[in-house]
């Protein structure tokens, strides 16, 4: 290489550099990199992410460290964090798109029960092909240290979706209800994106997957009409051997619409009494309707069933089937709707719609 295109190349690399820096600071994409300078380009942001992570900027709150992720990803943001995992905006530097790219925090990556179950996640979900289903694109497992746990930690990269979730559009609605600002077919909209739900979820019980920690926080409307499950992480396959699961008071006092591992899977504020109950071995997609029906709940309500000071008390809620009427929250709900999210919330599996198409159906008329 001549002097001449050695200057070039610098020059074209810092113009780069420059263009990922503004994307940075914007929360934008980033251009597309040539493929001689994705190597260079590479070694250089990670100075520059650590860059962005020194300028104090106390409102936006993301995670400490950013994944390894090899030259093809670039990472633009943070998006979203949860209890072992952080979801970042990236640019797939290959093909010129935006991803999400989901992370197993390295300090949870060492906990390798932990580490399987990111990993199960990525599989159950890659697994699964339906339009209310983000498509996974590609897993990278980590590499073992000497020890055999991950050196690095995995991620795994699916599609970015951009928009608000069901919790949120469903308090939302209810604001302007009780403001007396509400439009009248926004309820339509709310039942018409459950009826959505319940199809995908019909759909992974085809494909013999059960969620198990189903509710409003785990589904996120697009802003150009997609209606997603997400957190496909608790899912059990169907005829999967399991170890009865005993709840035996060993709950933390963790917040109530926090998701429990362990020997209590799921949520306490949507739970099923037999989920928490920790029986195991009661669980079939029945569980899934239970869980449809209390999203179904949320949405006519603008509050999950089940509320208390922590999970403790939610639990024990749950595992009665103590929820107040829907009607007695929100006196405005339709009595039909309420009487159909009654039903799928019984405490008896037997009791309630045996599938999750023949709720959709219910409600639909």
């Amino acid at each position: 290489m001549s002097r001449d295109e050695a200057t070039a190349e610098e020059r074209q690399l810092a113009a780069l550099l420059a263009a990922y820096d503004d994307a940075l600071a914007a929360g934008a994409s980033p251009p597309a990199a040539p493929p001689a300078l994705r190597g260079r380009l590479a070694d250089n942001l990670a100075c520059l992410h650590l860059l962005h992570q020194l300028r104090p900027d106390p409102a936006e709150l993301g995670p400490a460290t950013p994944p390894e992720t090899g030259e093809r990803y670039v990472l633009v943001r943070p998006h979203a964090s949860g209890g072992i995992g952080d979801v970042w905006l990236a640019h797939d530097v290959d093909l010129g798109r935006e991803v999400a790219l989901k992370e197993l925090r390295p300090e949870r990556a060492r906990d390798p029960a932990i580490a399987e179950r990111f990993l199960r996640e990525a599989r159950v979900t890659g697994r699964l092909q339906h339009p209310g289903i983000v498509p996974v694109y590609e897993l990278v497992p980590g590499n073992p240290g000497p020890d055999g746990r991950p050196a690095d930690a995995p991620f795994y990269t699916m599609r970015f979706v951009q928009g608000r979730t069901l919790s949120d559009a469903a308090r939302a609605y209810h604001d302007r209800l009780a403001a007396g600002t509400a439009g009248p077919l926004e309820l339509t909209g709310l039942l018409n994106a459950f009826v959505s739900v319940c199809n995908t979820v019909a759909y992974a019980h085809s494909r013999g997957v059960i969620h198990r920690d189903l509710k409003g926080e785990n589904v996120v409307l697009g802003d150009f009409g997609e209606v997603i499950v997400l957190d496909w992480g608790f899912a059990k396959l169907v005829g999967e051997k399991e170890d009865a699961e005993s709840a035996n008071g060993q709950v933390p006092a963790s917040p109530p619409t926090q998701t429990l591992a362990g020997t209590v899977v799921g949520t306490p504020a949507y739970m099923a009494p037999e989920q928490a109950e920790g029986r195991a071995d009661r669980i079939d997609v029945r569980t899934d309707v239970y869980g449809l029906g209390a999203i179904l709940f949320e949405v006519l309500t603008g509050r999950p069933p089940f509320t208390g000071a922590d999970s403790r008390e939610v639990l024990r809620k749950a595992r009665a089937g103590e929820f107040p009427r829907p009607e007695a929250i929100a006196p405005g709900a339709p009595p039909p709707l309420a009487a159909v999210c009654r039903r799928a919330m019984a405490r008896d599996p037997d009791q309630r719609y045996q599938t999750p198409a023949d709720l959709a159906r219910e409600v639909q008329h």
